[in-house]
């Protein structure tokens, strides 16, 4: 069950903004998942990516620390 939102990451020459999926890694450049996993902000890029977290991740290596 998917309990996050879409945002979208906000393009700047000035200030880069380093976005990755918490589950594969992948730089997110535009659109991405967002939602409230471990007490913290997790971000993704595709909600499938937060269910496999949920089912895959968390209970083969626990929770993880929240990047930035």
């Amino acid at each position: 069950m998917n309990v996050g939102e879409w945002a979208t990451n906000e393009i700047s020459y000035l200030r880069p903004n380093r976005l990755h999926c918490d589950l594969c890694g992948r730089p997110i450049v535009g659109r991405y998942w967002v939602t409230e996993i471990d007490a913290g902000r997790r971000a993704f890029c595709e909600p499938g990516h937060e269910q496999r977290y949920i089912d895959y991740w968390l209970p083969r290596y626990g929770p993880a620390s929240a990047a930035g």
